[in-house]
């Protein structure tokens, strides 16, 4: 289910629905230079922590707030929609296509977004993508009674010009 409104990311609860995509511009794409600059960063935390981790870790610029506070943001609904005392966030720039092969995550659900640069593609007869800023959650193998159904999707093509920052955030045990 795509939408404009964020409350389509409540329809992953749905047997039938195994990707909800709140369709939203992108905050930061007029800003890829200072994106560029950013170092992977993986962490497990409690929301109200992640804005604390964040500043310490983002590298100083006029956006690090608007980043944070989006990152924030989505944490804080991702928790709130799953219950979750704890989330895993990773924060990874890639100039190459991490995951470049379709495939399933094994996880209960996982939340992708992308600053800058292209989305995720997943298949939907034919190959469909995620636009940057776009809000994705994807259910896995990991969900009770998905088993065999989770999302199949991959990390597009980064031509040479072309630059992603993209955000994950997933249950941690």
């Amino acid at each position: 289910m795509i939408s404009s409104d964020c409350t389509v990311l409540t329809n992953i609860y749905q047997d039938h629905c195994n990707l909800a995509v709140w369709q939203r511009q992108d905050p930061l794409a007029h800003n890829t230079h200072w994106l560029r600059t950013i170092a992977p960063l993986r962490f497990t935390a409690k929301v109200d922590d992640v804005p604390g981790v964040l500043h310490q870790h983002l590298p100083d610029h006029e956006d690090k707030a608007k980043l944070s506070e989006d990152i924030w943001l989505l944490a804080d609904m991702y928790s709130s929609l799953f219950e979750l005392e704890n989330i895993g966030v990773r924060l990874q720039p890639l100039e190459r296509a991490m995951c470049p092969k379709f495939h399933c995550d094994r996880v209960p659900v996982r939340l992708i977004t992308t600053y800058g640069g292209p989305g995720t593609e997943f298949m939907h007869q034919p190959v469909k993508q995620i636009h940057s800023g776009d809000v994705a959650l994807l259910k896995g193998t990991a969900w009770e009674g998905n088993e065999e159904n989770g999302v199949i999707h991959r990390s597009p093509a980064v031509a040479n010009d072309e630059f992603r920052l993209v955000l994950t955030l997933d249950f941690v045990g």
